[in-house]
């Protein structure tokens, strides 16, 4: 017997879309993004397609191979998720909150353009 498929939704094609758009960026491909993260080139493209669902473990892998944090990568995702669902309150939560996570300058919906600078201060892992 077969493994059932487990469904795909919309927020996840999108999370898959944001990678695809990385992959893009970086001029990388679906295959170098297999072999950068040692998963199969299937495993891989069926992930990517949004035909199967990713993982914590795949997003893991594939943020640190794109050089890129998750918590960007899903914001990213949730920005455009919520702007293709209409819903603007969630696109500016998003926005407001990537950037307190990655320190980006923001532009907030307004008649005057307004930009905001967050700060990001680096840990210190010797404590």
């Amino acid at each position: 017997m077969g493994q059932r498929a487990v469904p795909v939704d919309g927020f996840s094609r999108q999370v898959a879309a944001e990678i695809r758009e990385d992959l893009a960026r970086q001029r990388q491909s679906g295959r170098w993004l297999a072999r950068q993260t040692d998963l199969s080139y299937s495993y891989m493209s069926l992930r990517l397609r949004g035909k199967r669902p990713l993982t914590v473990s795949d997003l893991r892998r594939i943020a640190a191979a794109l050089h890129v944090p998750v918590s960007t990568l899903w914001a990213r995702a949730e920005r455009s998720f919520a702007a293709s669902n209409g819903d603007r309150e969630r696109v500016n939560d998003a926005t407001a909150d990537e950037a307190e996570r990655v320190g980006e300058r923001v532009r907030t919906p307004s008649t005057a353009p307004e930009v905001a600078v967050v700060v990001v201060m680096p840990v210190r892992r010797d404590l």
